[in-house]
């Protein structure tokens, strides 16, 4: 799985500990090597082994092998993630229920074979395409990066925080209280009530918003018809697919429409709270996740996703975070406490308008850089392989 399109994902490498796999070294990767999937649903998908991955093992998944030396690894890697490199590939790995492919399989294949120099000036085209994808993938995880930093920015980093030493350090909070006036001590949740920035106007999170307790009558609403989620510790939410066997979940179910805030009591620490998208409609959530409709006349939606989304709300929930190791739960009275910057709506849309410029530029570096790619795979497919004659206007 750690090959696509032609290139290793290095973004989930496995490591083995060579005490415990002894013997590894007939299995090393060399720089050049060619590997090639052997089974599964992306049977055939091949990519050259570039020099970071030298000393590398390859999985039990994949084929290892080498070309001569009149032909460059590279061209023979794109020519077999070609169409007419899959359409061999597949004719010779469908033959049973599990698509697979073997070593003889492979050296039987059909290659088409131009001089050196055009194998690497067509090697050389694919790579300057994925480097200039790789340069603006990373200009756009760049500007996205900045988001955080702006937000806070704008207004304040430190809310929630506790005071400051004289020397500029975090020092602790320290307080007296009557012991007959509190029923529960926790630090966690306390909050130096000292001198704000002027940008800095708090307000607990439960003034801005409305419990909502829309219990689902099961008598009025089969478990069918009812919209369960996912919620994802990045924020999205996503509709969850049931299983046509079941039939019910245990507990009470409740309506979150479209807007309103959410989140996971277990996993609220994790990120895992937002506001419910307009495009899922009215959902149905367990009581694991307290639903909120926000104050639209108090906090615009799209600037409370970022504050929902900033390091420093991360930072005050996994503080409050509290009970048995790996079942740590945030109750709902700790979430509306909790301390949030509300500048002035106009403020609110500002800081709302810049950061969408900066998803918008992101998003256009990204598909710029799928462009650059597709038209290079296009271009390498006709240096290959010929031009293809015009597709029949009626073959839809």
């Amino acid at each position: 799985m750690n090959i696509r399109d032609g290139r290793f994902d290095l973004s989930d490498i496995v490591y083995l500990d060579e005490s415990v796999h002894p013997g590894l070294d007939r299995y090393r990767l060399r720089e050049d090597d060619l590997v090639m999937v052997r089974s599964g649903v992306n049977v055939g998908d091949t990519c050259r082994v570039p020099a970071q991955l030298a000393g590398s093992v390859n999985g039990s998944y994949s084929i290892t092998f080498r070309v001569g030396r009149d032909l460059n690894p590279e061209y023979v890697s794109l020519f077999l993630n070609s169409r007419f490199g899959k359409l061999q590939v597949a004719r010779v790995s469908g033959r049973s229920a599990q698509p697979n492919i073997n070593s003889q399989e492979i050296c039987g294949l059909k290659a088409v074979v131009p001089p050196r120099p055009i194998q690497d000036a067509i090697a050389d085209k694919m790579d300057a395409a994925y480097r200039r994808k790789r340069e603006l993938e990373a200009e756009a995880g760049r500007l996205l990066a900045t988001i955080d930093e702006y937000v806070l920015n704008q207004v304040g980093h430190d809310w929630g925080a506790d005071p400051h030493s004289e020397e500029g350090n975090a020092g602790p909070a320290s307080f007296t209280v009557w012991r007959h006036r509190v029923s529960r001590l926790d630090p966690k949740r306390y909050r130096w009530q000292g001198e704000m920035e002027d940008t800095e106007v708090l307000r607990p999170l439960g003034t801005l918003l409305t419990a909502r307790r829309e219990k689902v009558d099961r008598d009025k609403y089969d478990f069918g018809n009812l919209q369960l989620i996912t919620l994802h510790f990045d924020g999205t939410i996503e509709p969850r697919d049931i299983p046509s066997w079941r039939t019910d979940v245990k507990g009470t179910l409740y309506f979150a429409q479209p807007g309103d805030l959410i989140y996971s009591k277990i996993d609220a620490r994790n990120g895992a709270i937002s506001l419910v998208p307009n495009e899922l409609g009215r959902v149905a959530v367990t009581s694991e996740y307290p639903v909120y409709q926000v104050k639209e006349e108090l906090i615009l939606a799209a600037y409370l996703k970022l504050i929902l989304r900033s390091s420093r709300l991360a930072v005050l929930l996994k503080a409050l975070a509290s009970g048995h190791s790996g079942r740590k739960r945030i109750y709902p009275d700790q979430v509306e406490n909790i301390q949030v910057p509300v500048p002035a709506i106009e403020k609110q849309q500002e800081i709302a308008d810049e950061v969408q410029r900066r998803i918008e530029r992101a998003a256009v570096l990204q598909q710029e850089a799928e462009r650059i790619v597709a038209e290079a795979k296009s271009e390498v497919e006709r240096m290959i392989l010929g031009t293809p004659s015009p597709p029949n206007e009626f073959d839809g």
